[in-house]
């Protein structure tokens, strides 16, 4: 399949944006530590599966950092958006 398509390699810009949650992921690391099971539970109902609302990936504000990328409500979306529009992305 690569021989057939190599023309989309050699047209293609893949932009690698790493997008880190603090706040989402200390929530959800430490409401896991709290429930986790030992040894797990496989059964998809235990709590341990089962995360409250607001869920991990919600920042401080209880806003999806993931689901800003079109409105870029967020300073953390727009530092982000500011340094890829200004051409700082490294290439390799």
């Amino acid at each position: 399949m690569v021989t057939e398509n190599s023309s989309y390699l050699e047209n293609t810009v893949v932009i690698m944006d790493p997008c880190i949650n603090p706040d989402g992921r200390d929530r959800y690391a430490n409401w896991y530590n709290q429930v986790v099971a030992s040894p797990n539970n496989v059964n998809p109902d235990a709590r341990e599966h089962r995360e409250p609302w607001p869920g991990g990936r919600a920042n401080h504000y209880l806003f999806d950092l993931n689901r800003d990328w079109a409105w870029a409500t967020q300073i953390e979306t727009q530092q982000r958006l500011k340094f890829i529009i200004n051409g700082c992305l490294i290439f390799m």
